[in-house]
């Protein structure tokens, strides 16, 4: 549990779903610190790929500019752009996230340049299996990098 820092957020990543949306439902904030390396649902949501409930938090007044205050990412949009996850990134900037935005918090300053940053070596070992992983984690990366660049010229 130390990479996920809490058991909402554990239960988010094995793919329950559904118990998030349930306890979201009676209560519990969609913008709640959670401890660990994503800080929070919807940055955990982005780089998981979890688009539905990416969205879903957004509905329930997830803030998807919210600057994290702990971790290695400023914003849910940075995270998602790092690992290269363009589902996570599509949704979240669809959902109002600012691809220009700019933060203090964090080892990037805007997605964009974590989408152009290499990946770390301890992050890459917890990403990818093979190496085909990595060629495809890598490409992913160059796309979302894309996407960014056309989102911000106003052409995506």
């Amino acid at each position: 549990m130390e990479h996920w820092g809490s058991a909402l957020a554990m239960v988010l990543n094995i793919g329950r779903a559904d118990i998030v949306k349930f306890l979201v439902e009676n209560g519990v904030d969609a913008n709640i610190a959670t401890p660990g390396k994503y800080t929070s649902l919807l940055t955990l949501a982005a780089v998981s790929e979890h688009a539905d409930m990416v969205e879903f938090l957004i509905e329930r007044g997830a803030d998807p500019n919210m600057p994290l205050q702990a971790g290695e990412y400023g914003s849910a949009l940075i995270a998602a752009a790092y690992v290269g996850c363009k589902g996570g990134v599509e949704v979240l900037v669809k959902g109002g996230a600012k691809v220009d935005l700019k933060v203090d918090c964090g080892d990037f300053s805007t997605a964009l340049e974590a989408a152009e940053a290499s990946i770390w070596l301890e992050e890459r070992d917890f990403l990818c299996w093979d190496k085909e992983d990595e060629k495809t984690l890598s490409l992913n990366k160059a796309e979302v990098a894309d996407l960014l660049r056309r989102y911000a010229g106003g052409s995506a």
